[in-house]
C-alpha cells in the first residue's frame, strides 16, 4: 500500500477547512442583530425581535466570488501535489504562491472572514514547509 506524505494530507486539509469556512460563510447566520419598536409615552413596553442575515442576504450574490478564492487556491495546491513530482520546481511554485496568497487574504481579512480561513491557510502553509524540503532515501 502506498505511504501518503504530509504534504498531501496538509494539503487535502487544507481543501477541506477552505470548502467549509466557505460553506458556513455562505449559508451560516453571519450577521446579527436586534430591532425595538419605539414605544409611545404612557404606553406599555414595545417589541423587541432578534433577526440574523448571511453574507448573500446582505452583501448579495457578488459575496460567492470573494468566497471561492480561498477554495480555488488551496484546490491548485492540491492538484499540484497530486499531480507534480515532489522533485520538480513547478511544484514547489504552485505550493508557495497558493499559500503567500491565502495568507494575504487572510491577513487583509482577518477583521472579518480573513479569520474563518486561517486554519485553511496555517494547513497550507505547512504542506508548503512539508513539500519543499528535499527527502532523502536511504541506499
Amino acid at each position: 500500500m502506498r505511504a501518503v506524505s504530509a504534504t498531501t494530507v496538509s494539503a487535502w486539509m487544507s481543501h477541506a477547512l477552505a470548502w467549509a469556512a466557505g460553506v458556513w460563510l455562505t449559508f451560516g447566520p453571519f450577521y446579527q442583530g436586534v430591532s425595538a419598536t419605539p414605544v409611545l409615552p404612557g404606553e406599555s413596553g414595545g417589541e423587541t425581535a432578534r433577526f440574523t442575515a448571511t453574507l448573500i442576504e446582505v452583501n448579495g450574490l457578488q459575496v460567492i466570488l470573494l468566497l471561492i478564492v480561498p477554495v480555488l487556491l488551496t484546490g491548485i495546491a492540491l492538484v499540484a501535489v497530486r499531480l507534480l513530482d515532489a522533485k520538480r520546481t513547478g511544484r514547489k511554485i504552485l505550493l508557495w504562491v497558493p499559500t503567500v496568497v491565502l495568507l494575504g487574504f487572510c491577513a487583509v481579512g482577518i477583521f472579518s472572514i480573513g479569520m474563518f480561513y486561517l486554519p485553511a491557510a496555517l494547513a497550507l502553509l505547512v504542506g508548503a514547509i512539508t513539500g519543499s524540503t528535499r527527502q532523502t532515501t536511504a541506499p
